[in-house]
């Protein structure tokens, strides 16, 4: 029974990640619209956006937690192997076994625990009174003339 669990286990936290939807530009990403980005980008799939040359990547927040929390068991897995192998180093070097005895007892109050810190906290965005957008505003209330476009004041004396 211990066994099957183990598989269970492994099975559940498997990440499989996949290659999902890319977009050549933020245009794009943009008109393909926030009902529809969902629909394309499915549980452990990765998108790729490209923005002037640069890629980013696109997932959903699940995903993104679940490979944060394999990241951070992988790092606490590379530091306990550092503290076990300056621990067997001790015990080969030691002849005192009461004394290494002490010493392995104390590297073991170092090894991180085993079990995943879980997800990250999640964050929310605050906005100006302003700046927030209603979900409901139509593609047409945008004005996307450039020389419309407010913008940013550069004082040249500095």
């Amino acid at each position: 029974m211990g066994a099957e669990l183990l598989v269970a286990n492994e099975k559940e936290q498997a990440l499989h990640l996949a290659e999902g939807p890319y977009w050549e530009s933020f245009e794009q990403f943009r008109t393909v619209g926030a009902k529809q980005v969902p629909l394309q980008l499915g549980p452990e799939q990765v998108g790729r956006l490209n923005i002037k040359g640069h890629e980013f990547v696109v997932m959903r927040s699940q995903t993104f937690s679940r490979l944060y929390g394999l990241a951070q068991d992988a790092q606490r897995l590379g530091q306990a192997i550092h503290l076990i192998r300056q621990a067997a180093q001790l015990a080969f070097r030691t002849p005192d076994v009461k004394g290494t005895l002490a010493h392995l007892r104390d590297l073991a109050m170092f090894l991180p625990e085993a079990p995943a810190e879980g997800q990250p906290t999640p964050r929310t965005l605050i906005f100006a009174p302003d700046e927030q957008a209603d979900e409901t505003t139509s593609a047409s209330d945008f004005d996307l003339d450039p020389a419309n476009v407010r913008r940013a004041m550069v004082d040249p004396a500095t």
